[in-house]
């Protein structure tokens, strides 16, 4: 019985696609189900690609490789600007600072409600979270996991800079 629910729409080919995390499940749902679909609709599944846009597996009805698309050069060539680099460093600051302001105003905030002991005690708990969130980031290896851990990382060490910023080491 062919799943329902892992439909995603796929920018490269504009329309709704299966989605699968690896490409041992998208080759079993074909195993099992590609003679099913192909009873129904004349033709099925035959073999599993991995899409750059999603960076899921989808499944194809077409025997062979066709190359990559129009979108996938266009984003290719794109990546490859040396302007784009600089761009996405810029971003990267940018988000950077945002998160160190958005630290340094939750530690105000707690300054003003606790003592500073129960300051000091709170950030090391965050720090001791964050560590351990980053670590489990670091193990998954898909984009949003790795941009995550990114934004773990800013967020230590803004508490790091600002707890010695605020004399507010232990």
């Amino acid at each position: 019985m062919k799943p329902k629910n892992n439909k995603v729409f796929c920018l490269d080919c504009e329309r709704p696609k299966m989605l699968f995390e690896t490409q041992k499940k998208a080759e079993n749902f074909i195993k099992f189900n590609s003679t099913e679909i192909e009873s129904e609709n004349g033709y099925g599944p035959k073999r599993a690609y991995l899409c750059s846009f999603c960076g899921g597996w989808h499944i194809t009805s077409m025997d062979r490789f066709a190359g990559k698309s129009e979108k996938e050069n266009m984003l290719e060539s794109y990546l490859s600007d040396k302007k784009l680099d600089g761009h996405i460093k810029y971003l990267n600051g940018l988000d950077q600072a945002l998160i160190i302001a958005e630290v340094n105003l939750e530690i105000e905030n707690v300054l003003l409600e606790k003592d500073v002991q129960e300051v000091k005690i709170e950030i090391k708990n965050q720090i001791e979270y964050l560590k351990t969130e980053i670590e489990t980031k670091k193990l998954q290896k898909d984009i949003e996991s790795r941009n995550k851990c990114k934004e773990l990382k800013w967020r230590l060490e803004a508490l790091y800079k600002i707890r010695k910023q605020k004399g507010l080491l232990e």
